[in-house]
């Protein structure tokens, strides 16, 4: 898709898919070397998927555990909480005074 010429000139509109709904087919790799590492991967983390195939490759079989987390200690205010307590005008002085980023 990224090398399509519309992409390629900039000229992508929001109607992209609607006009080329082939964009949304699958291209299938031709890269066998990395067919084969994903085969391996699978085969040794998964096991093989037919029971009667012999490969000598040991599956893994370890338990993972879940990591584990700290709590924030944070107690400042959060910008819903300035909103929904100080109205509009303190949510955007808020959001100006903020120093990192925003998502």
């Amino acid at each position: 898709m990224l090398r399509h010429p519309d992409f390629v000139n900039q000229t992508v509109t929001t109607k992209f898919i609607e006009d080329h709904p082939e964009a949304l087919n699958p291209v299938f790799s031709q890269d066998r070397a990395q067919k084969l590492l994903h085969f391996l991967g699978n085969l040794i983390v998964n096991g093989p998927e037919d029971k009667g195939v012999q490969t000598g490759i040991e599956v893994a079989k370890e338990d993972v555990a879940a990591p584990t987390f700290q709590e924030l200690e944070d107690t400042s205010p959060t910008l819903r909480s300035i909103y929904v307590e100080k109205g509009p005008e303190a949510f955007a002085k808020a959001v100006r005074d903020h120093d990192g980023l925003m998502v």
